[in-house]
């Protein structure tokens, strides 16, 4: 089902079930597509103490290498940069021990149709 949706609609169904995903996990929701100059957070959340800011990567094959792979140096400094900008605005600078996770969502190998998360915590520091 979700293959048949624009990549706008795609990726917004990809950050829904991401987000459900990780409250099932036990993560509270902070914020979704933080934008700012530097450039956007899919989703902020917590986790226990700590501020998790997670880039949520959907891939439907591997000709262009794998979601996890697609965060490449330049995206995480785009992504450290937001949070940078995230942690001032919130004057939290200080105060929240933060981490940087991807969620990459893949076509299950028996059902296409269902998208099978795998989470990276703490995928690089900071």
């Amino acid at each position: 089902m979700w293959r048949r949706l624009s990549t706008a609609l795609r990726g917004q169904a990809a950050e829904k079930h991401a987000l459900a995903f990780l409250k099932k996990q036990g993560l509270t929701y902070r914020a979704r597509n933080y934008t700012c100059a530097a450039g956007e957070i899919d989703l902020i959340m917590m986790d226990a103490d700590v501020l998790v800011f997670v880039e949520v990567r959907l891939r439907s094959g591997l000709s262009h290498g794998g979601a996890v792979e697609s965060v490449d140096l330049f995206k995480r400094r785009r992504l450290e940069k937001a949070a940078i900008h995230y942690l001032c605005c919130y004057n939290l600078m200080e105060r929240a021990p933060c981490r940087f996770d991807i969620l990459a969502l893949r076509p299950s190998k028996h059902n296409r149709d269902v998208l099978v998360p795998d989470w990276i915590k703490d995928a690089f520091g900071a």
